[in-house]
């Protein structure tokens, strides 16, 4: 609700009668209430400080002084000023764009040429007035000639949509910050809506599954029973629900971009609905991806995972709850690393440190077994086929000796699927039934013959065979497919996925199972 008033009048004792006046200054509560507001013109469209305060006073009632704004800009980690590293990285690597090129974005902050000229000059002349200082002789413009080198496609791509990035990693951000702020998350409550949440994100991956196959009547009846759901973990504004839906919409896309777009779209309304403002963070979130091709989405995905847990931790603190970090990286952090550059070895370290946090103690979790799992895919992601066999027989090993003392059917699926994919690029044709009977066998006597896991591991060895081309056992596998389809089509929409999501076993959010195709693992 906007801030109204600016001036109250008041009647001070032994002043009666007098048109004395105190200012009343914008509240905690008025800053959370208008917060998207003032991020949106300061950050957006940027406009400078002086004209955000105006605006906000003179057309909202909104009595704040500069020093206010500056300190809640910096709450909010909004800033302008260039840092010297930053604009040195800038520079070097060539992205000044040609001399058309009126603003530029250094490190997240819009400035324009001049501005940076000043700001290198200012630069050279310090580091030259300080004796024995950092080497500024570089930080310079090129000429004309050196700018007229056509930048790598690569750095074209990253050029042309680097607003968008900040768009995303702003509303992240906002997001965060807005549910501690308004009291909505807390140290000791998080709305995490984790059983829903994860059967909703499962339907959608299994759907996925279905259209790809070409059953395309069942796939979006899967599609709309996780649609359905996602009016409610918007109400309950789940930390999961965004960056979930990212990475799923983003594997969602690959091979159905157009209505990957259209659902991104019904989102972003839901959205719309649900907050009833267009500067909402999640509003922000759907707005901008609608706008970015599968590439893109798939470039963006580890950086804003990294940027979102680190925003929560923030929160946090030290002090904070250890199951909700555990449950952020168990559903979402682990599960984006897929999506880090090959050559950035921080993925791979926070996963591997983060497996280590749980096995402190010796005792092993569900967690700890999810940490694991996690591992195991990222190894098949990046074709390090002999670790991620050793990871998943880890598992099962662990599993079977009752360590975690819990039902963990979903991990275990989980790793019979890696030693089948395992099985198809590193072992005999004769090993690879063998590992799609164990799999087929156990999701069937673990979950039943309706299951959507049980329906993932036909359809995909039912793929096998035809793509080796035993037909026999292909016709039997698609028959057994289709029947498990139209079952668990009429269970869920029977139940709903909210009363799925309640079952005996322990969930996790499935992992790579629309990417993984043929004789090769791609991203």
């Amino acid at each position: 609700m906007d801030s109204q008033l600016v001036n109250i009048k008041v009647v001070p004792e032994g002043m009666m009668g007098t048109n004395a006046q105190k200012t009343r200054w914008a509240s905690p509560s008025d800053w959370e209430s208008q917060k998207q507001r003032i991020l949106h013109l300061y950050k957006y469209q940027d406009h400078p400080l002086w004209k955000v305060m105006q605006t906000m006073r003179d057309d909202y009632g909104f009595l704040a002084t500069q020093k206010m704004y500056k300190y809640h800009l910096r709450r909010w980690g909004i800033r302008k000023n260039l840092q010297a590293a930053q604009v040195q990285e800038f520079v070097q690597e060539g992205r000044l764009g040609d001399e058309a090129t009126s603003t530029l974005s250094v490190g997240g902050v819009r400035v324009n040429r001049k501005r940076l000229e000043r700001h290198l000059k200012r630069v050279r002349q310090s580091g030259d007035s300080r004796a024995g200082g950092p080497d500024n002789s570089q930080l310079q413009l090129p000429s004309h000639a050196a700018r007229r080198r056509t930048p790598s496609p690569e750095r074209m791509l990253q050029n042309s949509f680097q607003p968008e990035v900040e768009k995303i990693l702003h509303a992240v951000r906002s997001y965060v910050g807005g549910s501690f702020d308004a009291g909505r998350w807390s140290k000791s409550h998080i709305p995490w809506e984790k059983d829903l949440f994860v059967a909703a994100h499962n339907s959608a991956w299994t759907a996925g599954r279905l259209m790809n196959s070409g059953h395309i009547p069942q796939a979006f009846h899967m599609l709309n029973l996780c649609l359905d759901s996602c009016g409610k973990l918007l109400a309950a504004e789940s930390p999961l629900f965004p960056l979930g839906m990212y990475a799923e919409l983003f594997e969602f896309s690959k091979r159905n971009e157009a209505l990957t777009r259209s659902i991104i779209s019904f989102l972003r309304q839901l959205a719309l609905v649900t907050y009833q403002s267009r500067l909402h963070p999640i509003y922000a979130l759907f707005d901008t991806m609608s706008r970015m091709t599968s590439k893109q989405l798939c470039e963006c995905a580890w950086t804003l995972g990294v940027t979102y847990c680190g925003s929560l931790s923030e929160e946090l603190g030290d002090s904070s709850n250890e199951g909700t970090e555990l449950s952020l990286y168990g559903h979402c952090f682990s599960w984006l690393a897929a999506y880090a550059p090959v050559e950035d070895t921080t993925a791979e370290g926070a996963l591997q440190m983060h497996t280590r946090c749980l096995s402190v103690g010796g005792k092993t979790t569900f967690e700890v077994l999810e940490a694991k799992l996690r591992l195991a895919n990222f190894f098949l992601d990046r074709q390090r086929y002999s670790e991620a066999r050793s990871a998943a027989e880890e598992v099962i090993s662990l599993d079977q000796g009752g360590a975690a003392g819990a039902k963990n059917a979903y991990l275990i699926d989980d790793c019979h699927r890696i030693l089948f994919w395992v099985s198809r690029v590193d072992s005999s044709q004769e090993e690879t039934v063998r590992a799609a009977s164990r799999w087929v066998n156990y999701c069937t006597t673990q979950l039943g013959k309706s299951h959507e896991l049980t329906v993932d591991a036909l359809g995909e060895v039912a793929e096998y065979f035809r793509d080796v081309g035993d037909k026999e056992a292909a016709s039997k596998a698609c028959r057994d497919h289709d029947i498990a389809i139209d079952d668990m089509c009429e269970r869920l929409g029977r139940i709903g996925l909210e009363a799925d999501g309640c079952g005996t076993q322990k969930r996790t959010m499935l992992y790579g199972r629309m990417s993984q195709r043929g004789s090769s693992v791609t991203y």
